[in-house]
């Protein structure tokens, strides 16, 4: 059911992310921001993936490899520590083995 929701933002869930890493590479946070957020808005007006949006936008591509992108959208790399900070908040026990 997470990953059907994710599916339904067509990768918009990972802007902030790639605003951040833009703004590593040099772009202030203001330029990073509207960058992003106007490929954002591409993509949903023209119901495309948000990655193939930024992968085609040659003013990200000035900033970024193909394999910087693919590391912003990994969606394995962005929830690699969930199950810590569930543990932290209380959703999940060391006792239950993992289970929430």
């Amino acid at each position: 059911n997470m990953l059907k929701n994710l599916n339904l933002t067509r990768g918009i869930v990972f802007s902030q992310p790639l605003m951040l890493l833009l703004a590593e590479k040099g772009l202030t946070r203001e330029e990073a921001y509207r960058i992003v957020q106007h490929r954002a808005q591409e993509a949903l007006a023209e119901k495309k993936e948000f990655k193939e949006v930024v992968l085609n936008d040659s003013e990200i591509r000035n900033h970024l490899s193909e394999k910087e992108i693919d590391s912003v959208f990994d969606l394995k790399k962005n929830l690699r520590n969930v199950d810590t900070i569930f543990r932290r908040i209380g959703l999940i026990r060391d006792d239950d083995g993992g289970k929430h």
